[in-house]
């Protein structure tokens, strides 16, 4: 099945403005090859490039219903301004375009067995856990230890705290924080109770659900010319970039890289995904197109957004 990618009129692209219902802590992970990041600044200024959107992956299980009322032609209007902000326009020449920006969203799991789509880490989480469905299965049957039994509870305490540890990794690679967070933990030896301010902070986020937005910007010339036999298959596999290690990416051969990327998360406890977006997007936009080596941590407001017209959104043509 071929996506399209979609086109955004570029003529009313007006500034965002929000109206705080309330405040809330918008993390980002932003990443930029050397080369983009010189050629895009070299002036001073942003250069102006084109883009068009290509609609990604959708992740995690929900029954949120601001995840599913909210389709990727919303989310696409809604980061639209933003991208503006660094001198990012969509085009209605989608051939000759810059850039091809894939959106991936959802929210993350604390039930990483949940997940569809990331069957290595589901096939994981069932095996370690059929050992303790086993064990359970005995002591119904009757022929199973004492609940009071001490090995038994350890037994099951050992399955809760993996699946936690599952969790908790899946969501550190969706949301970017596996490389920081490991660096935090590397001088953990520093603090007396083991564990900086910054890893007790991103450990927490790794532990709750959090809607979040991930950004992939691939040179899409230079990804028509290396993949012209199969475009969305280079785009599709670098999308595995959304929730994927290094080291898996560099064994997957038809993943093209992105020039950029952006990560950006808010707890999905006390607030909405409608309302989110626009205040993670804005916070976002600072870091589109650049390197940040660590995580950026800061107060959103959150609550409704001013009416923005970006003009009429075309399908312009299926990658290929």
């Amino acid at each position: 099945m071929k996506a399209p990618l979609l086109f955004l009129a570029a003529a009313a692209l007006l500034p965002a403005v929000l109206r705080a219902d309330h405040e809330d802590f918008v993390t980002i992970n932003a990443n930029a090859s050397p080369d983009y990041a010189h050629r895009k600044s070299a002036h001073g200024a942003p250069a102006r490039e084109t883009y068009v959107f290509y609609q990604g992956r959708f992740f995690g299980e929900t029954n949120d219903p601001t995840l599913q009322r909210l389709s990727f032609l919303d989310i696409a209007r809604i980061l639209a301004p933003d991208l503006a902000k660094q001198n990012y326009f969509p085009t209605k020449d989608a051939k000759n375009a810059d850039l091809v920006i894939v959106v991936n969203w959802g929210s993350t799991l604390t039930d990483p067995s949940q997940d569809p789509n990331d069957t290595e880490r589901q096939f994981q989480f069932e095996d370690k856990m059929k050992a303790i469905q086993d064990y359970n299965a005995s002591f119904a049957a009757g022929g199973g230890p004492d609940p009071a039994d001490i090995q038994f509870q350890m037994t099951i305490a050992r399955g809760d705290q993996f699946a936690a540890q599952v969790a908790a990794s899946y969501n550190a690679r969706i949301l970017g924080y596996t490389t920081i967070l490991n660096k935090e933990l590397a001088h953990s030896w520093a603090y007396s109770d083991g564990l900086s301010a910054k890893a007790e902070s991103y450990l927490a986020d790794l532990n709750q659900e959090r809607y979040f937005v991930v950004l992939l910007a691939y040179d899409y010339q230079e990804l028509q010319r290396a993949h012209r036999s199969n475009v969305q298959a280079a785009i599709m596999g670098g999308a595995a970039y959304a929730a994927a290690s290094t080291t898996s990416l560099q064994r997957e051969g038809t993943a093209a890289r992105p020039v950029w990327s952006v990560r950006m998360n808010i707890r999905a406890a006390g607030n909405n995904f409608a309302t989110a977006l626009p205040a993670m997007a804005d916070l976002a936009s600072d870091y589109f197109g650049k390197q940040l080596d660590d995580l950026a941590t800061a107060r959103a407001s959150v609550g409704s957004r001013a009416h923005v017209d970006v003009g009429e959104a075309r399908v312009v043509g299926d990658a290929r």
